[in-house]
């Protein structure tokens, strides 16, 4: 892949951007956005995070560090996952018309493919933030490199250093040593947490310390994607995006409030049968099924009044499946397992494990097998929740149904789908 040039494209502070979409009065103010049940706070803007609120701490802890008058100022709003993935989809649709190939990684963040090394890219970038921001409103970063990690690596450049900040555009090659000696090695694409510190006993404090170490003994002491993360550094490019259309699992979480927490194995059952019906949404979408599924409950986070429980129960399902009564009767056992006495559920979910392409399914000879009818039921709830909604037709067992937001006290019209909700103009 020698002679190419990738792009990232990082939509700033983009949770609180999707929300000043819709709603112009606070676009200059601080934003903060929260999780399900306005728990934790996920996202900040610059103005917040300028207050001292920080990211991934409970919200009740973090406004009583604001005296009255800056609290008033700050913009809170509930995560609106229906907004947030629209305003997503309006970013990677509106840049799939300015570069050849584009592959979306994440709700803020896309990678862009060009079949050129050489080119005026700060020309290009510019382009790029222009449309983007006379379409949508969003402030972008974007970072040039030859390789996907590299390009990751100018992102990062682009909004951190200064002489990169005004404009955010950065352009970082292989040769460009003295960029990726500034680079702490935690803040690599492919380095976790738990990995950064065994790199710095060893000496690795940098992407340049990375990119200049030994290939095999990385590869021995850490594994294949460190030596890819090293090569990549190297200007060889081992990283294909979009090299696989599904992911590695399907899951549904929620964070429970006071309200909605409970003690009871049939309420347990009940509560992951609702989350059941959440992922199996998600699978019928992506035209896979799955051999196994995963349970999981856990105590409230914040609640230092109850034993701290936090497991997960693994069911095999033998076959490879997508029908929903099958997956359900699985959960049931799985909630079964799973459950305790004493102790109160604040958290749940459901995750479907190793997804595979229904093209791919394989059958068994020696077992009765009704795909035919299965498929035909999965296919008509998922055109019945595509036109009426996941609540119009769900299993006995579900007790979350229509008019049960997951959404906080902050909710946030969802200007951009709903037609009931659209924003008003003065």
């Amino acid at each position: 892949m020698k002679g190419l040039t990738f792009a990232l494209i990082d939509v700033n502070s983009a949770y609180a951007q999707y929300y000043a979409l819709t709603e112009t009065q606070i676009r200059h103010r601080p934003i903060v956005v929260l999780s399900a049940q306005d728990g934790i706070i996920i996202a900040a803007n610059d103005q917040a995070r300028a207050l001292g609120l920080r990211k991934f701490e409970p919200w009740f802890q973090q406004r009583k560090t604001l005296p009255k008058a800056q609290l008033d100022q700050v913009a809170v709003r509930s995560s609106t996952f229906e907004h947030i993935s629209e305003a997503s989809r309006r970013f990677h649709h509106t840049l799939g018309q300015l570069a050849p190939e584009v592959w979306p990684y994440s709700v803020d963040e896309c990678f862009a493919l060009y079949g050129r090394a050489q080119c005026d890219w700060l020309a290009e970038g510019q382009g790029i933030k222009q449309r983007l921001w006379s379409e949508l409103r969003y402030p972008v970063g974007v970072g040039f490199g030859s390789t996907m990690t590299l390009s990751k690596v100018a992102s990062h450049v682009a909004k951190r250093f200064p002489e990169f900040s005004k404009q955010q555009i950065a352009e970082v090659r292989e040769q460009d040593r003295h960029i990726l000696d500034r680079v702490g090695v935690e803040e690599l694409w492919g380095v976790g947490k738990r990995t950064a510190p065994k790199l710095l006993e060893r000496g690795i404090e940098t992407a340049l310390d990375l990119a200049q170490a030994p290939r095999g003994e990385l590869r021995r002491v850490f594994g294949v994607n460190m030596e890819r993360t090293h090569m990549e550094l190297n200007g060889i490019a081992c990283l294909e995006p979009g090299y696989s259309d599904h992911s590695q699992t399907i899951c549904s979480m929620r964070s429970l409030s006071p309200s909605q927490q409970f003690c009871c194995e049939e309420q347990l059952a009940r509560g992951l049968a609702d989350r059941l019906a959440c992922a199996h949404e998600k699978l019928l979408a992506q035209q896979v099924t799955v051999s196994k599924l995963s349970v999981y409950a856990a105590t409230p986070a914040f609640n230092q009044r109850v034993t701290p429980f936090n497991h997960s129960v693994t069911v095999p399902l033998g076959l490879h499946t997508q029908d929903l009564l099958t997956l359900s009767r699985a959960v049931r056992e799985g909630a079964a397992k799973l459950h305790k006495n004493g102790v109160l559920y604040g958290k749940i979910g459901v995750t479907l494990l190793d997804p595979t392409p229904l093209s791919h399914r394989q059958g068994d000879l020696f077992s009765r097998s009704d795909s035919e009818k299965s498929d035909a039921l999965s296919e008509v709830l998922g055109q019945l929740h595509g036109r009426f909604g996941r609540d119009a037709v769900t299993l006995g067992r579900c007790s979350l149904g229509a008019g049960q937001e997951v959404y906080g006290s902050c909710h946030t019209p969802r200007a951009l789908t709903r037609w009931d909700e659209l924003a008003l103009a003065y």
